[in-house]
């Protein structure tokens, strides 16, 4: 990046960046194959997301409107609490939604816990 921005600017810069995350998504693109059900580019992909969003965007919802009701706690306190209980939200959309990853997700962590 320091390289990129010092000898071309901005453009340098957003050249860099660019560059990193298609290498990010390549990477990803190649652990989602190797370790998912759903294929890049395959047909189960929309249906992922057509799940995936809808929980994610209430997680935030959840995230926010709770941030919203608690401003005099400290910033530190607020966060992790607005994160949990998203995270909650997210767990519980996503398990309702019956996105394909969330049941072995679950039987691991079973088994970890000792009741499955």
């Amino acid at each position: 990046y320091g390289l990129a921005a010092d000898r071309w600017g901005a453009v340098g810069l957003a050249a860099a960046s660019s560059a990193t995350i298609s290498l990010y998504l390549g990477v990803l693109t190649l652990l989602l194959r190797r370790k998912s059900a759903v294929q890049p580019g395959g047909p189960g992909l929309l249906d992922a997301f057509g799940r995936l969003v809808p929980a994610l965007a209430l997680a935030v919802l959840a995230g926010e409107g709770l941030e919203r009701l608690l401003p005099e706690l400290p910033a530190l306190l607020r966060g992790g609490l607005t994160g949990a209980a998203a995270l909650v939200v997210y767990g519980i959309a996503v398990w309702a939604l019956r996105v394909p990853e969330v049941a072995p997700l679950l039987a691991k962590v079973r088994r970890r816990l000792g009741r499955g």
